[in-house]
């Protein structure tokens, strides 16, 4: 399923806020407490667009399916996070097409040689999804989160086989 990829703005807040606030969303996150509209709203004005580039999915009919990112980019290297909040797309595939333009964009545009994702042990699906992706576990951070990180080569290599498997 194919994916496209919206420029977070002011008027996506709310729902972004309300699938964030789900608890099969929250279960998986660092922060796990019903975010507030205010909450929300502060954090989006804290945002600063050279350091984090936030995108809503979509799918071709323009349907709001999730969020995903990159933040604290450096000069080489940035955050990358997902979230499905739209239960209706949970399992479709759409997040590996989300993901592929989202990495395109890391390696492709922004030039960065490492994207790395923090990823909840318990999350197993989504440890599997990046490592289809091309992602190598590189740390343990603590009892709770993982450090995965991909390099343009690793993503090469997989999006061949994820291309040749998908033809």
């Amino acid at each position: 399923m194919l994916a496209r990829l919206l420029p977070l703005t002011y008027e996506h807040i709310e729902i972004i806020r309300n699938w964030r606030n789900q608890e099969y969303v929250r279960e998986m996150m660092e922060y796990r407490e019903i975010i507030s509209p205010t909450e929300q709203e502060n954090w989006f004005k804290q945002l600063k667009d050279g350091e984090n580039k936030y995108y809503v999915i979509t799918d071709k009919e323009n349907e709001y399916v999730g969020l995903i990112n990159l933040k604290n980019i450096t000069l080489d290297c940035a955050e990358s996070g997902l979230f499905i909040g739209n239960p209706n797309y949970l399992g479709t595939g759409i997040a590996y097409s989300a993901s592929i333009a989202l990495l395109n964009i890391a390696f492709f545009e922004l030039k960065l040689k490492n994207i790395v994702a923090k990823v909840n042990v318990n999350n197993v699906e989504a440890i599997l999804y990046n490592e289809t992706l091309g992602f190598k576990i590189k740390a343990k951070l603590n009892k709770e989160f993982i450090q995965m990180e991909i390099d343009e080569e690793s993503f090469d290599r997989s999006i061949k086989i994820i291309l040749k498997a998908i033809k």
